[in-house]
């Protein structure tokens, strides 16, 4: 079979022939090119590690779920366990208070006599308690009375040994009605020796006239100095007894009669 051959040129140049060139299609230039090649590989490279990265995301997308999920289900049966726990708790309060109600309703009537009988019993101590603090109260007023009344006592008693010797100091005439109250115990009596201290003796002596006329009858009447008597002493003697005016004597009347006041 015959080769046509097309295209041909003759140069003038003998012995040479040029030949058309033919292309080869791009894809076979591309793989039989080893540069384009290594470019293929690279983008086949990449897109294979695209895919992995984007997988083992996914694996990790799909770990965080599953962790957020179980976390979520751990709280969640934490919620129901403690809602569970907390209505556990309250049913058994409820029964717990119901079990004390009835025991209360059970003891009310026996708890009421024993609450009456301890109620009694309290009256009756606070009574008890009440009259004795009464009694106790009443007798520290009456001892505060008594001490009170007998510091008075002795008080009154003092000043009346300190003030009336005094006042027979200060004034001597207060002598003369002591003598005259003693001699009107006996003046009937025919004799009467008045014995006066002898700083009262001549005030005494001088008033003896006016003691005569409030005796009855004829009445022999001497005034005598006694040393052992002291001012607003009196000491009266006659034929009956002795009449002791004396003014420790009178001082101790006094103080008697104080205490029988107080007593």
């Amino acid at each position: 079979m015959s080769r046509v051959l097309k295209g041909v040129v003759w140069k003038d140049d003998p012995h040479i022939v040029e030949t058309p060139k033919f292309e080869r299609p791009k894809e076979q230039a591309e793989e039989d090119s080893p540069e384009m090649s290594e470019e293929a590989r690279e983008n086949m490279l990449a897109n294979i590690r695209r895919k992995e990265e984007a997988a083992i995301q996914k694996l990790k997308d799909a770990e965080i779920a599953s962790e957020i999920t179980r976390q979520e289900a751990r709280v969640e049966a934490e919620k129901i366990i403690s809602e569970a726990t907390t209505q556990a708790d309250k049913i058994k309060d409820e029964a717990r208070e119901a079990g004390r109600q009835e025991g209360i309703e059970a003891g009310r009537q026996e708890g009421m006599e024993q609450i009456k009988e301890e109620q009694q019993h309290i009256i009756v101590d606070a009574n008890a308690k009440a009259e004795n603090t009464i009694k106790v109260a009443q007798q520290e007023a009456l001892d505060y009375v008594t001490k009170a009344e007998n510091t008075i006592a002795e008080m009154v008693i003092e000043i009346a040994n300190k003030v009336i010797p005094q006042h027979f100091i200060d004034i001597p005439q207060m002598v003369l009605p002591l003598v005259q109250n003693a001699i009107e115990k006996v003046k009937d009596q025919p004799q009467i020796t008045v014995r006066v201290c002898p700083e009262a003796y001549e005030l005494v002596l001088m008033a003896r006239s006016d003691y005569l006329t409030t005796m009855e009858g004829k009445c022999e009447l001497t005034i005598e100095s006694d040393e052992t008597l002291k001012l607003g002493d009196v000491v009266v003697e006659s034929p009956n007894g002795t009449i002791d005016a004396r003014l420790s004597t009178q001082l101790e009347v006094i103080e008697q009669s104080i205490r029988d006041v107080m007593k």
